[in-house]
């Protein structure tokens, strides 16, 4: 079972995924730790506290010891591949689109980001780190479901 993990910011769910990656990898470290060391490189984080792109996911690891290449998968093969291989250590789901409420009937423009945990063809298991105090949640998502998210899945394999 994945760490599950809820951010603890409207901004940092992104960081709790890496936190989960990270705890499932035997380094413990919190999101308050991060915001606190990794701050000064986060000028955005005085508005966003948490809040990172993708583009940065692999310097977010490297600077808490933990160095990764980032491989960005599109497709189901490739996702699927990438979820099957024993050199991926975590994978993240990166989102447009996201669902409006806890009912799952209607999408909403939203940057989101959730831990892709596995990926199977009924479709992927999802953590979602939903905001504190409500812990990180599994969740199934068929392959179409993910794709109207509009999103993409960067995984991760350590340097």
């Amino acid at each position: 079972m994945p760490a599950l993990i809820c951010s603890i910011t409207p901004f940092s769910c992104a960081l709790a995924c890496i936190e989960s990656i990270l705890a499932d990898n035997g380094v413990k470290t919190t999101q308050q730790e991060m915001l606190n060391c990794l701050g000064k490189f986060f000028p955005e984080w005085q508005a966003q506290p948490g809040g990172v792109s993708a583009a940065k996911f692999e310097m977010v690891f490297a600077k808490l010891g933990f160095p990764v290449t980032k491989i960005v998968a599109t497709t189901k093969a490739e996702i699927t591949a990438e979820m099957a291989s024993a050199e991926t250590v975590g994978a993240i789901l990166c989102t447009f689109k996201y669902w409006t409420d806890s009912t799952k009937q209607a999408l909403k423009n939203h940057d989101h980001a959730t831990r892709l945990i596995c990926a199977s063809p009924n479709g992927v298991i999802i953590m979602d780190p939903q905001i504190c105090p409500d812990p990180g949640i599994l969740m199934h998502l068929s392959w179409d479901e993910l794709q109207a998210f509009e999103g993409r899945v960067c995984a991760f394999r350590k340097k």
